[in-house]
């Protein structure tokens, strides 16, 4: 199974280089870096990780959801990307799968709404 690693150093005289040979050790498949201090909340590189990292997670829904059955497979089967884009990419439009895009993106477009608020009364 394939990792994701992220690298930060506090400041830019520091070196992200033995970090990386760590991550690339382990075998991380994609690793993100910053460099930032710890009291600076803008930390690019974690957040491409965390989204990265939630987006993986939702495609990897649409694989257990063979391995489930009942509630959790239906659970499973509205939360997994793969399965409203099945019907998308063939030509078909159901209110689930739209809604599903539309929550997905608005969820996003609150969570940006957020940090702007945030970083407004700093």
């Amino acid at each position: 199974m394939a990792a994701i690693g992220y690298a930060r150093v506090s400041t830019t005289d520091q070196d992200l280089a033995l970090q990386l040979d760590a991550l690339a050790n382990v075998g991380c498949a994609r690793i993100f870096e910053d460099t930032a201090s710890g009291a600076k909340a803008e930390r690019p590189g974690l957040a491409a990780a965390l989204s990265f990292g939630a987006l993986l997670l939702l495609f990897i829904l649409s694989w257990v959801e063979g391995l489930t059955s009942g509630l959790a497979k239906d659970l499973v089967d509205q939360l997994s990307i793969i399965v409203h884009l099945q019907d998308l990419t063939k030509g078909l439009l159901d209110l689930k799968d739209v809604s599903y895009f539309v929550l997905f993106t608005l969820l996003m477009l609150f969570g940006t709404l957020r940090v702007l608020e945030s970083k407004e009364w700093r």
